[in-house]
C-alpha cells in the first residue's frame, strides 16, 4: 500500500490514482480521490504486485496535484499490505 502524509505547507495534495509498473508496463492501479492535508481523506492506496520478478524494474506512479502553488510538503510511505 502507498500512503501520502501531509506535513506542512499552504496546499493540500489531491491524489487521483497510484499505479505499479513492471518493466514499463502498468500491472496494477488503485483509482480513487484522496487528499493529503488538513484533514487527510482516503490517502492510502492499495497495491499488491504479487510475487516480485527477479531482475525486473518496478515503479510506483501517481497522479497528484495541488490547488494553486506547489507549497505542499509530506512523506510517501510504501509498505506491504496486510492480508
Amino acid at each position: 500500500e502507498v500512503t501520502f502524509t501531509y506535513l506542512s505547507g499552504w496546499q493540500r495534495l489531491d491524489i487521483e490514482w497510484v499505479a505499479v509498473t513492471l518493466n514499463g508496463t502498468e500491472i496494477m492501479r488503485d483509482t480513487h480521490a484522496g487528499t493529503a492535508g488538513k484533514p487527510s481523506t482516503a490517502n492510502t492506496y492499495k497495491i499488491n504486485p504479487g510475487t516480485m520478478a527477479f531482475n525486473s524494474r518496478y515503479e510506483v506512479r501517481a497522479k497528484v496535484r495541488t490547488t494553486d502553488t506547489s507549497d505542499s510538503k509530506g512523506v510517501i510511505t510504501i509498505r506491504k499490505s496486510k492480508p
